[in-house]
Parts: structure tokens; sequence; C-alpha cells
């Protein structure tokens, strides 16, 4: 009897563990970047690398983007539940009825801009009169150059538009095909002084020239939101511990996205994230943990798109953005 009871225990206690095992198994995460990966993508690589997202029950697959004007898209059709994506690209789509609620600002001072050859230099937004530029459909740089355009009083008409791929773009440029290119100063331009070619380029910063709007961040489905808050706030915690400790050093952030993605140029995720630290908070987030957003920096994006980017009706700012998924410290 005793020897019986003995192996029934041990049943028991197998099936219990088996169904523990089976119930903490890592949920799996689908997570869409906003470029090809870059150096400025360290802190979901951290996190990925160290475990932290495998702690806290997740199984994050961190996916290479296309533009945010497709990660949009992507993330809305719940194809993927997290996006790395341009705030303002996103509240434009949640103006739309996209189904997207920013939980974390990661890049909050806007990074794009305008190069040129000093040979032909692109001093002020007038100076892009008369030339050509390469146009990547649904990436964001395209919607604030627009946006600079139009603050500026600039006649779209006289800029001549070659649309092409991301994958074409730096060749039509580097190889002078077109005058003018853009990017985000941790991406293209990065990839530019990484290749030598800070001395015959030169950039214009949108943000120097009223378009301030916040830049990448961490945008959600609302269906996981509503029915998984937990999965958000475990991510967002994760990747945020990535971001601090990509701050503290930089130079474990960059390589270890070339640990995992081999294929980028280690020079250009050197200097891709180097550029970034600096756009990680704004005046208006002084003494706030990292990811934290301000209304008034949102306030500020919400009415530039309103002005420039045909947003329609301003929302309560609730509507497109929460502080609810920040860790307090």
């Amino acid at each position: 009897m005793r020897k019986t009871m003995a192996c029934l225990v041990v049943v028991v206690m197998t099936a219990l563990v088996a169904a523990a095992g089976f119930a903490q198994s890592p949920r799996p995460l689908k997570v869409r970047m906003d470029w090809r990966y870059q150096g400025y993508h360290a802190p979901f690589f951290i996190a990925l690398d160290k475990g932290y997202y495998r702690a806290a029950g997740l199984d994050v697959e961190l996916l290479s983007g296309q533009g945010s004007g497709i990660g949009v898209k992507t993330v809305a059709s719940g194809a993927e539940e997290i996006g790395f994506i341009d705030a303002a690209v996103a509240a434009l789509s949640i103006a739309k009825g996209a189904p997207l609620k920013v939980v974390a600002g990661i890049v909050q001072q806007n990074p794009a801009a305008v190069i040129s050859w000093k040979d032909k230099p692109v001093n002020a937004p007038k100076d892009m009169e008369g030339k050509t530029i390469a146009w990547v459909p649904a990436v964001a740089t395209n919607f604030l150059v627009t946006a600079l355009w139009r603050a500026n009083g600039i006649d779209e008409g006289k800029i001549r538009k070659i649309s092409t791929t991301r994958e074409a773009s730096d060749t039509l440029f580097l190889e002078r095909k077109v005058d003018i290119g853009t990017g985000f100063v941790n991406a293209t331009w990065a990839g530019y002084l990484a290749q030598g070619h800070g001395k015959d380029m030169q950039i214009m910063r949108v943000a120097d020239w009223g378009v301030n709007a916040l830049s990448l961040a961490i945008v959600v489905n609302t269906k996981l939101i509503n029915e998984h808050p937990d999965v958000v706030r475990a991510f967002v915690a994760a990747s945020l511990r990535g971001l601090r400790e990509a701050r503290e050093n930089p130079e474990m952030g960059w390589k270890t996205v070339v640990k995992h993605k081999p294929e980028v140029d280690a020079k250009l995720a050197q200097i891709g994230l180097e550029n970034t630290l600096p756009l990680l908070t704004t005046p208006n987030t002084k003494g706030k943990p990292l990811g934290w957003m301000s209304d008034k920096d949102w306030d500020a994006t919400i009415d530039f798109l309103a002005t420039y980017m045909g947003l329609g009706q301003k929302q309560p700012l609730d509507t497109y953005y929460t502080n609810a998924f920040i860790p307090a410290s």
C-alpha cells in the first residue's frame, strides 16, 4: 500500500511540475523595429541578450523594419503586437482610428536631418528648392521633411522627388544622382560618417527649423493593452532596463547589436548609438524615469501635426499615449 501511495505521489508531483512548466513557458512576442538593425536598437538587444525578456516570461523576436509608416500598419493590423516606431507617425494613424498607443518614449528629441554635399549645400530649407531628393515611401523622414517645407514656406513644386526604395536611396545619393538625402542622425547620417564621408557632407537638422516632434517610441496594439497589460508592462520594463544599460555603457550596447546581428557594421552601430544618447530626454522630462513622456512635448507634437500634417481634430492626449507602463525607477 505504501509503495502504491509513493508511486501515486510521484505521478502527481511529476504532473504538477509539468503543468507548472507549461504554464510558465515564455509568451511569444513579435516586435517590429522602425528600420534595418541599427546601433540605437541596443536597448532591445541588451534585454534579449541578458535574458531580461525571458525572465519576464517573454519570448521576444526583434524584426527588422522598413520604415515607421509600414511598422504602424503591421502593428495596427495585429501582425505584430509591438513596434519601435516614430511617435508622430503613430499619432497620425491613431487620429484615423488605428488601434495603437504609445507607451514609452525612447528618442524624444527629433533626429531627422536633411543631408547634402558641401559643394552643393543645404544650409536652410529654402536651399532645397531647385534640387532633387531621394524619396522613400512610408518612412518617417518624409513626414518630417514635408512638415519642414510647410513650416518654412517652401514651394514643394520646386523640389523634384525621385521615388525609390529604402535600399537604393543611399546609392542614389552617394552616386550623386540626387542632390539631397534624408535620414536620422543615428542611422543614415551615422552610416555616412562610418564610411568616412563626414568631410564631404553636411546635415541640416529639422529640429533647428521648427520641426521637433517626438520621435522613436514603443508603440503597442491596444488589444494587447486591454487583454494582456502584464505583457506590455513586462516588455517596457525590460526594454527600459536595456536602455539604461546602453546609456551607462554604450560600447557594450552597440557590441551587443553586432553580436546578434553580425551583418551590422560595427562603426555604424557605434556612431548610431552615440548619436542617439543625447536625444533620450527633453527639458520637460527632467527628473523623470527614462521612457516617461511629457504632456507639453505631446501637446507640441500634436499641434505641429495638426498645423502641417493634416492631423484633424485634436483628441485628448491620453488617446495617443500613456505613462502607465513606465516603471517608477
